[in-house]
């Protein structure tokens, strides 16, 4: 930190865990350990600590709430709005 800015090219941790989270592949995150797992996902967006958790190869999907869609790994253009919304949704 200089001058009041964190300059982070990609993650900003905290306890060594990434809260926010702009990925090249235009996803974002902004939580513990929202988005933990993604791998080729792209398009994503989540808000809410553990949103999007286990995501990896889903797609333009938006979670917003603690755990929203926490474990969809493969589903694509979900939209889930609140604590624990879209929780066991895995592939649709």
């Amino acid at each position: 930190m200089q001058g009041g800015v964190v300059n982070a090219a990609t993650s900003f941790n905290i306890g060594g865990v990434p809260a926010i989270l702009a990925s090249g592949s235009t996803s974002f995150s902004m939580g513990l350990s929202a988005l933990a797992a993604s791998s080729t996902g792209y398009g994503d967006t989540a808000v809410g600590d553990n949103a999007l958790h286990s995501n990896t190869t889903g797609y333009e999907n938006t979670a917003v709430g603690l755990s929203a869609l926490y474990y969809n790994t493969a589903g694509a253009s979900n939209t889930a709005t609140g604590w624990a919304a879209l929780l066991g949704n895995t592939t649709g």
